[in-house]
């Protein structure tokens, strides 16, 4: 009925009641991704599902169709083909599916130790799965048995747990010559707190200068040779027992001669010789003066006789042939003949005065081999053969030879060649 009282044309008693139709539903999955397992039987792959829909009041998701949540992202699956569903919060009919597949771990073996890759904390090394101590690709040695791994052992062959290094140079107190110097580590030749530059091996020095006057081609005689030779043995002596001022004494004592003995056409030791010996031996006064010098192996020249426990058996040694007063030296002299030698060789001993004597042969490793005297004999000539025999009575290889003539005051080396 209208405002004038008309129902234009509707039965009286009767109304239309109009109904909406539900909306339709149009949920929708637009995407899904997944990430397969780092590692076999890790169980931590993932899958992300993005949908949407414009009739729904919010969006619930699924991966097995009966657990719902909010987030549309899955962690912790395992390796498989899933279902997923996704529905409206507000509608259980409304609903969305799609499969999806997460993919088992990588199966790979770099190294072939049985350990795959993503399992293996060093994939490379074929004999570690975990770096350890040294990491991968060193192994976790320990060479001494202290507990502690070669790499990080500051002594890896002298067992210290402890790790001490007082001078902080990386080397362990335990295997360092100078655990307080943080420069050096072994003495070497100058000792501790002395770099190997400043100071020099002084008994090599006087050793190459011994063998120098011995070999070098000059026309000095033996005896002006034995003499120089005294000179430099004295010297050697002198330093070694700490009198540096009488072993540079005697050094100078060498040069003097030295230059006596050169610098003219019918002089026995031709200039350029005796210039190098002369460098030699002012390179030792200046050492040795600057207390620089150091002596680190004694020359067998300067090997005592009195040390040795090898006795003389007189009774197997050759005669001693003496001429109190043949062409009586000043100084004293050793001369053998001949130089080289096969069978026998003829020493020749003169005496400026009369004492205690050793004469004894030495190998070239600094074993004595055969003591020829020890007693006291007369001023004047004295000679005897070897023949090549050691005390044991053993016929000696060839080789080189050093003779050894000791007085009391004097010391002499003679270089032998026994050849066979």
């Amino acid at each position: 009925m209208d405002a004038n009282g008309s129902n234009n044309g509707l039965l009286r008693g009767y109304a239309i009641i109009c109904i909406p139709s539900a909306a339709q539903c149009d949920l929708a999955i637009d995407n899904i991704s997944s990430t397969p397992e780092s590692c076999p039987g890790a169980g931590d792959g993932a899958i992300t599902v993005t949908a949407s829909c414009t009739t729904c009041s919010s969006i619930e998701y699924s991966i097995d169709g009966m657990n719902f949540q909010v987030g549309n992202a899955f962690t912790g699956v395992a390796p498989d083909t899933y279902t997923l569903t996704v529905r409206d919060a507000g509608d259980a009919t409304c609903t969305a599916t799609a499969e999806a597949t997460v993919a088992g771990g990588p199966d790979t073996d770099s190294d072939g130790d049985g350990t795959v890759d993503c399992n293996d904390g060093c994939p490379y090394d074929p004999n570690k799965v975990a770096p350890g101590d040294c990491g991968c690709g060193v192994p976790d040695t320990d060479t001494d048995g202290d507990g502690v791994a070669d790499c990080n052992d500051n002594c890896i062959y002298t067992a210290n747990p402890g790790q001490e290094d007082t001078d902080n140079d990386g080397i362990g107190d335990a295997c360092d010559e100078c655990p307080t110097d943080p420069d050096k580590f072994e003495a070497g030749i100058c000792g501790c707190f002395v770099p190997e530059t400043d100071c020099i091996d002084a008994c090599a020095a006087f050793n190459a200068l011994v063998n120098n006057v011995m070999e070098d081609d000059t026309d000095a005689n033996n005896g002006q040779k034995n003499s120089l030779i005294t000179k430099l043995h004295r010297a050697k002596l002198q330093f070694e027992e700490g009198d540096n001022n009488n072993a540079v004494n005697m050094l100078n004592a060498f040069i003097n001669q030295v230059q006596a003995l050169s610098g003219g056409n019918n002089k026995p030791i031709p200039q350029a010789i005796a210039d190098d010996w002369v460098a030699i031996a002012q390179n030792l006064i200046d050492n040795i003066s600057n207390n620089s010098a150091v002596c680190v192996q004694a020359l067998i020249s300067g090997s005592n006789p009195t040390n040795t426990t090898a006795s003389a058996d007189y009774t197997s040694m050759p005669d001693l042939t003496t001429e109190p007063n043949a062409g009586q030296k000043d100084i004293l002299m050793l001369e053998a003949s001949p130089n080289p030698f096969a069978n026998d060789v003829s020493l020749q001993i003169d005496l400026p005065e009369a004492g205690k004597v050793n004469l004894s042969i030495f190998n070239l490793q600094g074993q004595r081999v055969i003591t020829l005297i020890d007693r006291t004999l007369d001023t004047g000539q004295h000679r005897m053969e070897w023949d090549g025999y050691s005390q044991a009575g053993k016929a000696l290889p060839a080789g080189v030879y050093l003779v050894q003539l000791q007085t009391e005051n004097d010391l002499i080396n003679l270089q032998l060649v026994l050849m066979k």
